[in-house]
């Protein structure tokens, strides 16, 4: 599945590793499984899908956002989902490198006062309702700034480097303002045994959302696990 959006400069292939032996073998690694079920305190993974990105050089900055939250942007509602970023270059942060809010210790700063999320932001008066959208990008910026104990944080990518996210974390990327084109491979990864959204759901993110869904994970229904052809159970390395 390739898709391309010019306003941004970027294009996105989806599902590569289905037909690429190369791609399969990188989104599939054990080594990289291992890691992830630690992540995640689980025994095993699956893949719910991968995009291989590409930011052509004078692409914008990338919105703030969470891959997923109060929007439904996935199939299943599981919190044990985590994004593998990659960089296929060395990706300094003038390259469009992920950015992410971390926060400042000093000072005391209290239990309650937790990096926000969607779902923290989504609560909040006054939030958009479109994540998507540049007011929505606007306000989470605001919120951020308002927090003294929070940075942003970007860093410089080595080619090969890893950078693993909980789907509702916040980030962003910088614009690429290089002479050449950013290229990453993300893959998303779901614990095994999560399953999909319930069916009031299903009914409440429209056909449009549900096509999505149902492109990663074919023929899976409300409420059944994400086991589907296209969402393989990795192998694990042992010690």
């Amino acid at each position: 599945h390739r898709m391309s959006e010019p306003q941004t400069k970027s294009w996105h292939i989806q599902m590569a590793w289905a037909i690429d032996e190369t791609v399969r073998a990188m989104v599939l690694a054990p080594r990289l499984s291992s890691i992830l079920c630690r992540l995640l305190e689980t025994p095993r993974v699956r893949l719910y899908h991968d995009n291989c990105l590409s930011r052509a050089p004078g692409c914008p900055t990338t919105k703030w956002h969470c891959d997923d939250g109060p929007g439904k942007h996935m199939i299943t509602a599981s919190e044990k989902v985590v994004t593998v970023w990659v960089p296929l270059q060395d990706t300094p942060c003038h390259m469009g490198a992920l950015a992410f809010v971390r926060r400042d210790g000093r000072g005391g700063v209290s239990d309650s006062a937790v990096v926000p999320s969607a779902w923290t932001v989504a609560a909040s008066d006054g939030c958009p309702d479109d994540e998507k959208s540049d007011a929505y990008d606007e306000f989470v910026s605001r919120l951020l700034e308002e927090r003294e104990d929070l940075q942003v944080d970007c860093a410089d990518y080595a080619c090969g480097d890893v950078s693993i996210h909980s789907t509702n974390c916040f980030h962003t990327a910088s614009p690429n303002t290089t002479t050449s084109v950013r290229m990453i491979m993300g893959t998303t990864y779901v614990a095994d045994g999560a399953r999909a959204r319930s069916e009031e759901e299903f009914e409440e993110v429209g056909e449009g959302k549900r096509k999505a869904w149902a492109k990663f994970c074919p023929g899976v229904g409300p409420g059944q696990e994400l086991n589907s052809k296209l969402n393989p159970l990795l192998r694990v390395c042992r010690d």
